[in-house]
């Protein structure tokens, strides 16, 4: 009895604070007179259909069993395995126990607890997130605890001990992995970084080095993405940075603001009506594609880029 009033205490205590975020969210917008963007859906926070319903509780128990590549890379995927396997182990020896000693009702709250666990560590795949991606699943690493909080169902001290050193020989293991990765990350990322930085100079340079350019000019980009053969974007230490891909850092949707931050270029762009009436010309449009010769072209003023 204890263990449910204490687990109806944590959940009414979710729950509230639920309930205090809609209501704050929806007072706060309506003071300010403001909506929320669509961005990840969280215009329509709280509300998802059956079909994705079912498919996020599908990919729940999916990424329960298979490793996630953005979280276990290269050989940490193994020792989630072991983690995993490890888990299953000691709750199949929860289930038995429990049978053994008749404690029915503690079997059904100690599976349902499990359940609602697993689907906590992966709820980012039942929230409506339109796209999910590395940053959102931090929260699978309390996977780590869960083998720790299993063996205090055990009395005997042997396998108490067993359980212990194996589960720490895990942790110990994964963390000096992701030690050493995100080491190999760090310097991928400064070498990317450096590199597109050195790009953007060049592309830079070669916007104010067009004939007749003049720093009172408006600009215009389009047709991306670049494609520029000369730029050599592989990591050195085979890791991704970005779930853009390396490749793309130079095509982020941001390249703009990039270009802005880290290499002080900043032009005025041409409005939507003028953009649309330059690009109807048949000059731009056979317009090669940037780094190649006639990609940045000046007309009537405008200084015009084909990405």
């Amino acid at each position: 009895m204890y263990f449910v009033k204490k687990a109806l205490y944590y959940v009414g205590i979710v729950v509230l604070g639920y309930v205090m975020y809609m209501a704050l969210n929806s007072l706060f917008l309506h003071i300010l007179k403001i909506e929320l963007t669509g961005y990840q859906n969280l215009d329509s926070m709280g509300h998802i259909s059956f079909d994705n319903l079912k498919w996020g509780l599908f990919c729940v128990g999916y990424y329960f069993v298979y490793s996630i590549p953005d979280i276990y890379p290269d050989q940490s995927k193994y020792a989630y395995y072991a983690l995993l396997v490890t888990i299953v182990i000691l709750t199949i020896c929860v289930i038995v126990k429990k049978i053994k000693d008749k404690k029915i009702v503690t079997l059904i709250l100690f599976l349902l607890s499990m359940s609602i666990g697993i689907l906590a560590i992966n709820i980012i795949y039942v929230s409506g997130a339109s796209v999910v991606y590395n940053l959102m699943l931090y929260c699978h690493f309390l996977l780590c605890y869960v083998p720790f909080i299993l063996i205090n169902f055990f009395e005997s001290t042997k396998s108490r001990k067993i359980a212990v050193g194996l589960i720490c020989c895990i942790v110990a293991y994964m963390a000096m992995f992701y030690t050493s990765y995100s080491n190999r990350c760090y310097m991928d990322e400064t070498f990317t970084q450096n590199k597109t930085i050195a790009w953007t100079n060049q592309f830079v340079a070669s916007i104010k080095s067009t004939d007749g350019f003049s720093d009172e000019m408006q600009i215009l980009y389009w047709d991306q993405p670049i494609e520029d053969k000369t730029f050599y974007a592989d990591t050195e230490y085979d890791v991704c940075i970005s779930h853009y891909g390396n490749y793309e850092v130079i095509n982020t949707y941001n390249f703009k603001t990039f270009m802005e931050k880290w290499c002080g270029f900043k032009m005025q762009e041409v409005d939507e009506a003028r953009r649309n009436e330059i690009l109807q010309r048949e000059e731009i449009q056979n317009m090669p594609s940037y780094p190649n010769d006639g990609s940045i072209l000046i007309i009537d003023n405008v200084v015009v880029v084909r990405l």
